[in-house]
């Protein structure tokens, strides 16, 4: 009897069994961010002006004293 049963549910195994939604979006999600990326070794295009904070601030308060004589 239970070999029957067994014999009634049983299916020639597909990959199909094993598709997983939550991976195949991660992967998805993965392969847009990676073409989205820079890769390495490329230059990720014209650095932006470095400004420094000390050099600001000291030019600001010069600016100050000037304006305070």
């Amino acid at each position: 009897m239970a070999d029957n049963l067994v014999a009634q549910k049983s299916a020639p195994w597909s990959a199909d069994f094993m598709k997983d939604p939550i991976q195949d979006h991660l992967l998805k999600l993965i392969d847009s961010k990676k073409s989205r990326s820079v890769k390495r070794g490329e230059a990720p295009g014209r650095p932006q002006k470095v400004v420094s904070i000390f050099d600001a601030l000291k030019k600001s308060l010069q600016e100050e004293e000037r304006k305070q004589r």
